[in-house]
């Protein structure tokens, strides 16, 4: 069996513990590189990622 079998999709992805650093974030990738992200929270790990993909 692969290690990797178990780990969680987001596992590759950054990590933030509440909405607000990840939207601290976000706007900071946006303010030095233009960067439009989207902080939300992962039906995964229950935890705050990045994204660069639009929301409906």
């Amino acid at each position: 069996m692969n290690e990797d079998s178990d780990a969680l999709p987001c596992a590759e992805k950054m990590v933030f513990d509440n909405q607000k650093d990840a939207q601290s974030t976000a706007l900071a990738a946006d303010w030095q590189h233009g960067a439009s992200l989207k902080a939300y929270q992962c039906r995964y790990c229950h935890l705050w990622h990045l994204s660069s993909q639009p929301t409906d």
